[in-house]
């Protein structure tokens, strides 16, 4: 009490005497919510009040750098003065050296920090990529260059006049891509008009981790000293680094931190997890997230090829993790699999029932087999997976975890996929009667029934024709828009991890509400159809 009495006297002496308040502790800077377009320079007076001991709650373990550069352009200030006098190339080299050195003094001061650095080029000349290439190459940097293809976003942005506005947007499209699918604890994404100190990584590194530790909500944290601003009109709070400033930000601005994830990277430590479908979709997804939060991941489908190339993907990311080809309509080949999981590193500790099919039809026009297809998949395949590892845990006094993948049609009726309705609602009551009468074994059986999380797979059986990023549906959803896989991610952690062990016998959706509003189901669209709307369609099975 005393202590904060001594504090409100000395602030207000110091005021009466002119000076500028910063608090770090209350992380609010009145006075200094400026513009973005204002320079900090012009604080005479100012008193920086200490942060003081702060418990680490977000330790970086990882860390992701985006670099985009564009060495073929001039840019020009709004009196048609030349911003860069002389070739970019020569600013652009500046930067990235700049970057290099911080990564190497990054790695001197935390060494326990992976870092990871990639550059997306757009259109520079083979002679200007050839420079940047022997640069990095000098400094023996791990870098991964990504030459950007305009064309490829040529559907998802409006066609401009100006094609160096156009260039632009594609090339910052690009790396918000790279970034969404990265598995780092933070993304750091810089252009190539932004100089860095040795120290600035590690400054912004521990400015980050010492702020957001006292908060739940993302924040972003941005140099305060960069070049350009591209938004003159937001205000930030400003944050004191051991060497620097740093302002926080709510929006996208050139220059950005941002974390990426919702756990701790070892969170899922010592977990053994068996994901159905792991090959693609949903299934691929979340065992790449398990994977990266240290989990030992084992997948299983009936393609090996398939799950080949995501067991790679999965291992050159740093995530243990193996394949096994099983049609899990087959009970047996079930129980030969499972066998085989368990001899390779013991029991499992999680199963994700995901594997799944499914196809939209007239539910008058569908045969014996045709359901059989679906059913035996869904309905079968995630009882023989259930019962071999449930049956093998209580023999063992193993806890254990199980989580299926189902939709809100559950609740609801799946008008035109009847098959998959049923077998998921199926699916849905094991996970009810499990949980209560395999509770006292300490085994939990939960689901999750996603609402649109476009992938491919699904949308090409289910959707035709329908872009992964189109908006049509959003007017449908209460919270109008798609769900984001990372949200999908962190809902399938949760559920798997430590600290949750008095949750079972739940299935919970995560749709933003569509099933609320709409139904969530494909009747609005479908019901439209003639018997010869059927007929000719592409989807019609």
């Amino acid at each position: 009490m005393k202590k904060n009495i001594f504090k409100k006297i000395f602030i207000k002496f110091s005021k009466l005497l002119g000076f500028e308040i910063i608090d770090q502790s209350e992380f609010n800077s009145p006075t200094l919510n400026k513009e973005l377009n204002e320079e900090l320079s012009n604080i005479k007076k100012s008193i920086v009040l200490p942060l003081g001991e702060v418990k680490l709650t977000r330790k970086i373990q990882s860390l992701s750098i985006i670099f985009r550069t564009n060495t073929s352009i001039e840019i020009w200030d709004q009196n048609k003065k030349r911003i860069f006098e002389k070739p970019k190339i020569e600013y652009a080299l500046r930067c990235l050296n700049s970057v290099i050195k911080s990564i190497k003094k990054t790695k001197e001061l935390k060494p326990d920090t992976l870092i990871k650095f990639q550059v997306i080029d757009d259109n520079s000349s083979d002679e200007n990529l050839k420079k940047l290439k022997n640069l990095i190459n000098t400094h023996g940097i791990d870098c991964e260059i990504i030459n950007h293809d305009k064309s490829e976003h040529k559907e998802k942005i409006a066609a401009e006049n100006n094609q160096e506005t156009f260039g632009n947007l594609s090339s910052l499209l690009k790396c918000f891509e790279v970034a969404k699918k990265d598995q780092s604890d933070l993304i750091y994404f810089v252009e190539d008009d932004y100089l860095h100190y040795e120290h600035s990584l590690v400054d912004m590194l521990n400015t980050y981790e010492r702020v957001s530790s006292q908060h739940k909500d993302e924040i972003i944290v941005c140099p305060s000293d960069y070049p350009f601003n591209y938004m003159n009109n937001e205000k930030t709070n400003i944050l004191i680094g051991s060497q620097q400033h740093w302002r926080t930000i709510t929006k996208m601005l050139c220059t950005f931190m941002i974390s990426n994830k919702m756990f701790q990277k070892d969170v899922l430590k010592g977990k053994r997890i068996l994901v159905t479908g792991g090959g693609t979709g949903l299934g691929k997804e979340m065992a790449a997230e398990y994977a990266s939060l240290g989990a030992s991941v084992y997948i299983c489908g009936r393609r090996q090829s398939v799950l080949d190339e995501t067991v790679k993907e999965i291992t050159d990311s740093g995530g243990q993790i193996k394949a096994y080809a099983c049609d899990i309509r087959v009970s047996e080949a079930v129980n030969d699999m499972i066998d085989t999981i368990w001899k390779d590193g013991g029991a499992l500790t999680g199963l994700v029932n995901n594997a799944a099919g499914n196809f939209i039809s007239p539910t008058k026009d569908i045969t014996p087999r045709g359901f059989e297809a679906i059913s035996n998949i869904v309905f079968r395949g995630s009882f023989y997976l259930t019962h071999a590892c449930g049956t093998r845990w209580i023999d063992e006094g193993v806890k254990g975890s199980v989580i299926s993948i189902l939709t809100t049609w559950i609740w609801n009726g799946g008008p035109f996929t009847v098959p998959s309705a049923m077998s998921k609602a199926g699916v849905n009551i094991m996970t009810k009667s499990l949980a209560a009468e395999w509770g006292h074994y300490g085994i939990r059986l939960n689901a999750i029934a996603p609402g649109p999380f476009p992938t491919k797979g699904a949308w090409e059986r289910l959707s035709p024709g329908q872009d992964t990023d189109s908006n049509e549906n959003d007017a449908k959803i209460p919270m109008r828009r798609n769900g984001e896989m990372q949200e999908l991610r962190n809902l399938a952690t949760f559920l798997m991890a430590d600290g949750c062990d008095y949750l079972t016998g739940q299935t919970i959706a995560i749709d933003g509400a569509g099933h609320l509003g709409s139904a969530g189901n494909f009747y609005q669209s479908l019901d439209k159809l003639t018997d010869e709307d059927w007929d000719l369609s592409l989807i019609h099975i």
